[in-house]
This record gives C-alpha cells, sequence and structure tokens, in this order.
C-alpha cells in the first residue's frame, strides 16, 4: 500500500520521498535569483544531500523537467553571501562535473560567476540595497491613491492568488514578484501612486534588474524596476525623482534600442529633460 500512495503522490503532482531533493532545490535556486545568498545555501545543501549527481533535464512531476545544477547555484549562493573562498569550491566542483556547461541557462551563469569571482565579492543585498541606490526617486511628496481601500484590497488579493501566494499570509514574507506584478496592475488600474510604492518595496528585496527573471515555476518576466519607477514618476509629475529613475534605469542596462520599452523610455527622458529644461 505504501508504494501505492507513493505513486498516487506523485501522479496527483505531491512529492513522494524521491523527489523531496526538488523541493529544497526549487526554493534554493528561487532565493538566489532574488539576491539571498545565505537563505539558499541550506536549501541546496538539502537537496545535494538528497541527490549528490547533477544531471540535465531531470523529471520532477508529471511532464515537468529541470536542469539540476546544485554545485553551480551553491557556488552564486556563496558568492552572494560574501565568501568567494566556497564560491571558488563550487565552481571547481561545476567545472569538474561538466554537466552545467550543457545547459544553455547553466553556461552562462558559469561565465558570469567566472567574470564576478574575479573581482570582490558584493556586500550582502541588504546593505545593497540602502547604500548603493540613489536616494532621490525614494524622496516624493506622495499623492492620494486611485483606487478605494477596497479595490486596492481586492486586486492585492488577486494578484497574490495569481503568483501562488496565500492571500491571508503577511505581505511582508511576499517575494520580489509579487510587488512588481502588484505594481505593474496598480499602473493598467490607473493609480500610480500605489505602483510606485510596490516597485520601491520590489527593488528593496531584488535591486538588480534582469531579463527573463525567474517568478515562480515556469514564469519569467522582464524586470525593469527603474523604467517602472520612472514611469509612475512622470504620471505623478515627480520630475526631479523620474530623471533620477531613468538615470539608473540607463546604468543598469535595462532598455536597449531593440527593446519594445525603448520608444517610451525614449520619450520620458525627452519630457523630463524639457520639464526640468535641462
Amino acid at each position: 500500500m505504501a508504494g501505492v500512495a507513493v505513486a498516487l503522490a506523485v501522479l496527483l503532482g505531491g512529492p513522494g520521498p524521491d523527489l523531496l531533493w526538488y523541493q529544497s532545490y526549487e526554493q534554493g535556486v528561487a532565493a538566489v535569483e532574488e539576491g539571498r545568498g545565505a537563505s539558499a545555501i541550506p536549501l541546496l545543501e538539502a537537496a545535494l544531500a538528497r541527490r549528490p549527481v547533477e544531471a540535465l533535464q531531470v523529471r520532477t512531476h508529471g511532464v515537468h523537467l529541470v536542469d539540476y545544477l546544485p554545485n553551480l547555484y551553491l557556488a552564486y549562493a556563496h558568492w552572494l553571501a560574501g565568501d568567494s573562498h566556497r564560491a571558488r569550491l563550487y565552481l571547481s566542483r561545476t567545472e569538474q562535473d561538466g554537466v552545467a556547461a550543457g545547459s544553455e541557462a547553466g553556461a552562462a551563469m558559469l561565465d558570469a560567476l567566472r567574470a564576478m569571482l574575479r573581482e570582490p565579492a558584493p556586500v550582502p543585498p541588504a546593505a545593497v540595497a540602502t547604500a548603493s541606490e540613489p536616494a532621490r526617486f525614494r524622496l516624493f511628496p506622495p499623492q492620494p491613491p486611485v483606487l478605494s481601500e477596497g479595490e486596492y484590497q481586492r486586486l492585492r488579493a488577486e494578484v497574490m492568488s495569481s503568483c501562488g501566494i496565500d492571500p491571508s499570509s503577511p505581505l511582508g514574507f511576499a517575494p520580489w514578484y509579487f510587488h512588481y506584478e502588484l505594481a505593474q496592475a496598480l499602473d493598467r488600474r490607473g493609480d500610480p501612486q500605489r505602483a510606485l510604492e510596490a516597485l520601491l518595496v520590489a527593488t528593496e528585496h531584488r535591486p538588480a534588474s534582469r531579463r527573463q527573471a525567474r517568478m515562480y515555476g515556469l514564469r519569467f518576466t522582464d524586470y525593469l524596476p527603474y523604467f517602472w519607477i520612472a514611469r509612475e514618476h512622470t504620471q505623478l509629475g515627480n520630475w526631479e525623482c523620474a530623471l533620477d529613475a531613468l538615470e539608473m534605469s540607463e546604468r543598469t542596462g535595462e532598455v536597449g534600442e531593440g527593446d519594445p520599452e525603448y520608444l517610451e523610455y525614449r520619450a520620458m527622458v525627452t519630457e523630463t529633460r524639457r520639464r526640468l529644461n535641462r
């Protein structure tokens, strides 16, 4: 009967004992992608202890496949946590194994990590969010929100549900992508003040922009927080703040000439400079 229960659990999407590694691995990968290296390390170590062998296109549940590269993500997690020595140790294991080089995403991460390990280890993300980001786009006169409190609460619950988050859970534990998705939903509803506030929370959780940033499961998004912060500031008429966000967007390379946001980005730059006589 135990074997039947395990088989049913896997068929119905629940993890059997042989898939417990995947829960830890998925959570560890998500933590790395959110910049939370210290949180990712024990999760990835737990996955590696349950499944020591790396492999590409490993079946997890249903038809879901994943490139299983715990050593590579552990290298990245230790680098984020400021431990370059252990980052190099796990990078060496990854290179010796050779599996990650056969993964498109893994090969790109390998190249990035090799380059980063030639530089000093980063300041932990909590300090980066407060020390290196310009403050001007955060300092603005708040304006009244457009949506009523009830409309806002309903929209927030909808976004939490679509992100797979229990709507009754504390908002402080919500990941960066919830706040980013909420900001875009608020923008569509014409509430730039609340959209701006949600974007600022997103950058506290994840300061670094990225195209095709993994949110959860197989969902990805172009994470362009400073472009969107500039957009909300222009709608609110906060022109100094908008210019600061646009300059931050330029420094981080969020929007290039071939990107769909480029024309709007250039229009915002032109209008903002006109308003400021610059």
